[in-house]
C-alpha cells in the first residue's frame, strides 16, 4: 500500500460498477493547510478510521484520528493522539481488539537530518495513552518513508523499513512478540550496494511465516524489479527472481493464499519491449521468473502512488494516480484482471493512498485534493454501486427479474443487467441483485 500526503477519502464499492453510481461527499475538515499525510484501514465494526498528520513551519507534527461512526463518516471528531517532530506516514493497521498501530519516520528535518523510524501502537480503540515505540534510531539519510511496510500477523505487528539508502544496504524485517513490540526478532536481508533501491513491499508467507520483499533497484547494470523469498530465518540465501530492464515505481506486492507474488507497479522506462505503463505482474505459484509471469497492462500512461487489495473473491481491487492529478480504480473480476471496470478520473488528486476493504466489499482510498492548495480538506467521497438495475430507486426482487428477463442477452444495450461486468447476462448477475435486495439506493446500506 502506498503511502503519502492525502486529504481525500474516496469510497468506491468492489462489486462491479456497470450500473450508475451515486457519490456522496462529506467534509471531514476545512481548511487544514498543514496536512502533511493521511492513512485509511478498517475498524472491526467494518467501518473505516482516518489517520492524518498537521505540520507547522517550525517543524511540530501532531497525529490525529478521525474515528467515522457510519459508512459515509459523518459526525466524526478528529482528536490529536501524539507529537512529535516532522511526521511522515508509513502504513497503518487495526488488530483484533480494534487498536489503531501506525508505522511512521519522525525527521530532525526534511532534508538532510536524522530519522528514527517509530510505531504508534494505540492501548485502546480510542487510543487515550497510545505507546511510543522507537523501532530504530536511524543516522542520517537512513531509510525514507516509502520503504515503510507494517502489517498483521497472529494479531501482532511486523514491520520492514530500510536500514541505510547510501551504503551497506539492508533491509529488516521484525517480528514484534507482543503488541507493545518491546521485543522483536528480525530478519534483515542484503540488498545489492551499487544501486539505489528506492522503493519497497512486504508480506509474509503462510506457508512457514518467512517474508517475501519485493524492491525496485535503479542503476547498476540497469534498472530491475527483484522479489526476494525468504527461506530461512537469517534470510541469508534467498530465492530471488528478477524482471529486467523495468523500473518499478510505487510498487505495491501482495501473495496469494498460495503464497504466489502478484505485484503492482509503474514502468517509466518507455523502450519498445518496456513502454511506459501501469502494470500487474501475476505469479503462477511461489516459483515465479520473467518466463512464467503473467502480465496484465492496465494503462499506457505514467503513472504513481498506487495500491491493490485482494476482494473476497481473491480478485485485485487497484487504484493508482495519472500525472499526479487523476485517481483511478480498477475493478478487477478474474485473478490476472483481463476483465474489469475501470472508473473515471474521481477528482483532481496529487497523491494517493490505500486501499483498504470492508467485508462488504467496499474499497476505501485516500488522496490529496489539489484543487485549493490554500484551503486544503479532508472530504469523504462515497461512491456506492447500484444494484437498483431497473432504476425505481429501491433494489427489490423486481430488478432480479430485470436481470433475468435478458438472460442470454446482448450487453450493449443491457449494460445494466451485467452486474458482474464479464460480458454475458446470466444466474450470477441475477445472484448479485438478489444478493443486495432492501438496500436502499445510494446509501451503500
Amino acid at each position: 500500500m502506498r503511502r503519502s500526503v492525502i486529504v481525500l477519502l474516496v469510497f468506491i464499492a468492489a462489486m462491479a460498477l456497470a450500473m450508475p453510481a451515486h457519490a456522496d461527499e462529506i467534509t471531514i475538515i476545512s481548511g487544514a493547510t498543514e496536512l502533511q499525510g493521511a492513512l485509511v484501514a478498517m475498524q472491526t465494526n467494518d467501518l473505516p478510521l482516518v489517520a492524518y498528520v498537521t505540520t507547522d513551519s517550525n517543524g511540530s507534527s501532531g497525529i490525529w484520528l478521525v474515528d467515522c461512526p457510519n459508512a459515509a463518516c459523518t459526525g466524526a471528531t478528529p482528536r490529536e493522539v501524539t507529537t512529535g517532530t516532522r511526521i511522515l506516514f508509513g502504513e497503518m493497521v487495526i488488530d483484533s481488539n480494534n487498536r489503531p498501530i501506525i508505522f511512521y519516520y519522525e525527521l530532525s528535518q526534511f532534508f538532510g537530518g536524522t530519522s528514527f523510524a517509530k510505531l504508534l501502537i494505540c492501548d485502546s480503540p480510542t487510543c487515550n495513552s497510545p505507546i511510543t515505540r522507537t523501532i530504530q534510531e536511524a543516522g542520517t539519510n537512513e531509510g525514507n518513508y516509502y520503504s515503510l511496510e507494517l502489517l498483521l500477523v497472529n494479531d501482532l505487528p511486523v514491520v520492514g523499513y530500510q536500514v541505510n539508502i547510501v551504503s551497506n544496504q539492508t533491509y529488516r524485517v521484525e517480528f514484534c512478540q507482543e503488541v507493545t513490540c518491546a521485543t522483536r526478532t528480525s530478519i534483515t536481508q542484503a540488498l545489492p550496494s551499487d544501486t539505489a533501491t528506492i522503493d519497497f513491499a512486504l508480506d509474509i508467507r503462510t506457508s512457514n511465516g518467512l517474508p517475501v520483499i519485493s524492491h525496485y533497484q535503479q542503476g547498476g547494470s540497469e534498472d530491475r524489479l527483484r522479489t526476494a523469498r525468504c527461506n530461512t530465518t537469517q534470510c541469508n540465501n534467498p530465492t530471488v527472481f528478477t524482471i529486467a530492464g523495468v523500473t518499478g515505481y510505487f510498487l505495491d506486492m501482495h501473495l496469494t493464499a498460495g503464497d504466489a507474488p502478484v505485484i503492482l507497479f509503474n514502468d517509466d522506462t518507455g523502450t519498445d519491449a518496456n513502454p511506459v505503463g501501469t502494470y500487474l505482474y501475476t505469479c503462477p505459484g511461489q516459483a515465479c521468473n520473467e518466463g512464467n509471469i503473467i502480465k496484465t497492462t492496465l494503462n499506457s500512461d505514467d503513472a504513481s502512488y498506487m495500491g491493490f487489495v485482494f476482494d473476497s473473491s481473491a480478485n485485485p481491487s487497484i487504484f493508482y494516480t495519472l500525472d499526479d492529478t487523476d485517481l483511478v480504480v480498477e475493478l478487477c473480476f478474474d485473478a490476472i484482471c483481463t476483465r474489469r471496470y475501470t472508473t473515471s478520473s474521481i477528482a483532481s488528486a496529487a497523491v494517493a493512498s490505500g486501499p483498504a476493504i470492508s467485508e462488504s466489499g467496499s474499497i476505501y482510498v485516500t488522496y490529496t485534493d489539489v484543487q485549493n492548495a490554500s484551503n486544503v480538506s479532508i472530504v469523504l467521497t462515497r461512491i456506492t454501486p447500484d444494484f437498483d438495475v431497473n432504476d425505481d430507486d429501491a433494489v427489490t426482487p423486481a430488478d432480479a427479474l430485470y436481470v433475468i428477463n435478458r438472460f442470454g442477452g446482448h450487453v450493449p444495450g443491457n449494460e445494466a443487467a451485467d452486474v458482474n461486468f464479464d460480458g454475458v447476462i446470466d444466474a450470477a448477475d441475477a445472484e448479485a441483485v438478489i444478493a443486495n435486495i432492501g438496500r436502499r439506493t445510494g446509501t451503500g446500506d
